[in-house]
């Protein structure tokens, strides 16, 4: 398959074969970041571990508490996990549920996101972010600060 770049208003897509190996590393880069919290739930720690190897000191943190849509707690707990370590940027590696608490964090900290999508949630390409608190699911549609997607 051919890759592709495409680039819209607030989001940038990096597509194409193993892109979230080989250049997730100059998106980082292009961002200027420094300390990036990775977020990732520890169902394949094995690809996390080794999508983050070559960002090295880089990676502040990694938050693991990913929870099906994102408890209000589990948004908090992300959160303080960012702020503790002085994030300035988040790295989410999963699922929707993992990029959706990359978005709670990004709402409040204003903090960019990139993306490493390893199903096909939609959450990745769409402005839309949700918390559950006392069983009930809210969505919002906001603008989120730049997200890049890497195919894995």
């Amino acid at each position: 398959m051919r890759g592709f770049t495409y680039d819209q208003l607030a989001a940038r897509i990096v597509f194409g074969a193993d892109t979230a190996r080989t250049e997730l590393a100059s998106e980082v880069d292009r961002l200027d970041a420094q300390r990036v919290l990775a977020i990732a739930s520890t169902r394949d720690t094995a690809r996390v571990a080794a999508l983050l190897a070559p960002l090295g000191e880089r990676v502040v943190g990694t938050f693991t508490e990913v929870r099906e849509h994102v408890p209000t707690a589990t948004a908090e707990a992300a959160r303080a996990a960012a702020k503790t370590a002085d994030a300035d940027l988040l790295l989410a590696i999963g699922g929707g549920s993992t990029v959706g608490a990359a978005k709670a964090v990004a709402m409040t900290a204003r903090l960019p996101i990139i993306a490493v999508p390893t199903t096909y949630a939609g959450s990745e390409v769409t402005p839309v972010w949700g918390l559950t608190e006392n069983g009930r699911k809210t969505n919002r549609a906001v603008s989120i600060y730049p997200i890049v997607h890497g195919s894995d």
